[in-house]
Formats: structure tokens, sequence, C-alpha cells
């Protein structure tokens, strides 16, 4: 089982991947990536093109892009969203998402955390 690889959106706070690569998970972040500015389908394009899970606060504008991108038959390898919270609950609900779901499982899925259970 593959675990899958994360894009932070630029609106996470960017402790949350310094402290997931840290704990050594696959993560890069948009500013990393030199995505800073993008607009959202771009991020999800970005994210999409380096088969990562895109990780955002920014619910509503994902969800409607994500909608967009299945009437196209467009894939992405997973959108995942939460609201603002500090970034060791960020990263204990990452790191639940990464070890409980494979990166094939997570494929074309919108998921909202914390996962429930």
């Amino acid at each position: 089982m593959a675990k899958a690889a994360l894009y932070l959106d630029e609106c996470v706070n960017i402790e949350v991947a310094a402290r997931m690569v840290s704990a050594g998970y696959d993560v890069t972040s948009a500013r990393s990536a030199g995505m800073i500015q993008a607009t959202d389908a771009e991020q999800l394009a970005y994210a999409a093109a380096n088969d990562r899970v895109i990780f955002t606060h920014d619910m509503q504008d994902f969800t409607e892009i994500a909608q967009t991108w299945a009437v196209e038959g467009r894939e992405h390898a997973g959108i995942v969203f939460s609201s603002v919270r500090p970034a060791a609950t960020i990263c204990s609900w990452l790191e639940a998402l990464v070890e409980s779901y494979s990166a094939e499982e997570l494929r074309d899925c919108t998921l909202s955390l914390p996962l429930a259970g």
C-alpha cells in the first residue's frame, strides 16, 4: 500500500510542511514549489501532475473545482480540507490520513479533516 504524497496549498501554515517532513512524510508546499499566488485551479493541476493529494483550508473554491474536474473527467490524487487549526493539530490529522488511506484510496476523493472515528 503506497502512502500518499501531500501538497500543501499556500493558505496552510508553513510549519505544517516542516513538521510533516521532519516526521518522515512526503510533503511539499506551494511555497517550496514556487506556486505562491497561483490560482486554486493551478494549485490542483500542479498537485495532480505531481501525483500529490492537495491539502487546503479553502473548501468552497476547491469543492467547486473538484466538481468541474469530475464533469470533465479529469483526475486528481485527492483533495483534503480542514478548518484552520494549530500546526500540531493539522499534522496529527494529516498523519492519521496518510496512515489510514493509501494513495490509491484517496485518488479522486474529497475528504474533510478530522477523520470520523
